[in-house]
């Protein structure tokens, strides 16, 4: 399992995200900001406004966060 060991946030609303085994994902938030549980994070500061927890979820609040599986998921299909 990836762990996450950095996180930049960038102004078109994606995430760099660097992992344990060296890969680096860019995972574009916009297609998911439309979405009732990510909504607030169209708000560039909202979105810039994280912590990562057990290094495997990039947290905003506690309703709006997203796990490592569910980007790799999301990437995969």
């Amino acid at each position: 399992m990836s762990k996450i060991t950095k996180v930049i946030p960038r102004d078109d609303l994606s995430l760099e995200i660097e992992l344990d085994n060296t890969n680096t994902i860019i995972y574009n938030m916009n297609k998911r900001v439309d979405k009732i549980r990510f909504s607030k994070l169209e708000d560039i500061e909202i979105f810039k406004t994280f912590k990562v927890e057990n290094d495997r979820i990039i947290v905003w609040d506690d309703l709006c966060m997203i796990t490592i599986d569910e980007i790799l998921d999301d990437l995969g299909r």
